[in-house]
Parts: C-alpha cells; structure tokens; sequence
C-alpha cells in the first residue's frame, strides 16, 4: 500500500513514521520491521519499533531525485503488512 510523498533536502537526517495501529487487531502486536531503498543513493539509517509505529531514518539523496521506501512489519501471530513512500529530494 502506498502511504504518500515526503519531500527532503540531500543534506537533512529525517525520520519518517509509519503508523500500524490501524491495521493491527486487539491482542496483536509488531514484533518485527524492516526497510528497504530503491533506487541506491538514499541513506537508510536505521528501522526502530515503538508499539505500533516503525520508524525509518533517511539521509544524503541526490536533489532532483524521488526514492522508494518499502517497509515491512511482521506482527507476533505472523501477519505481514507492506507499505512504501516516496521521498523527494530537494537541493535545500
């Protein structure tokens, strides 16, 4: 499912959240996440998990161009949930 744009500038570490709440159901929980960048030339810095919400830090870009970031969340009782932005770069 695809969640957006989200605009950067090359030379910002920003954080994205990414909210799995509304789809969790009572008495499930995200046990797992993780990320992925495509095309190469978006830093991804690090995938962190707090209660419901992944969070995904990305740096560096080249200006000018838009990246695809998958996200991926693995729940206790084995559901799966993909989502993906894009971001664009900007020069500032």
């Amino acid at each position: 499912m695809r969640i957006g744009v989200r605009r950067k500038a090359a030379a910002d570490r920003r954080d994205a959240d990414i909210h799995f709440g509304a789809w969790l159901p009572d008495g499930d929980q995200i046990t797992d996440a993780s990320a992925s960048v495509e095309p190469e030339g978006l830093g991804l810095d690090a995938v962190q998990l707090f209660d419901d919400i992944v969070k995904v830090w990305l740096s560096g870009g080249e200006p000018g161009e838009c990246y695809t970031v998958n996200v991926v969340a693995t729940t206790e009782q084995g559901r799966i949930k993909e989502v993906c932005f894009q971001v664009q770069v900007t020069e500032c």
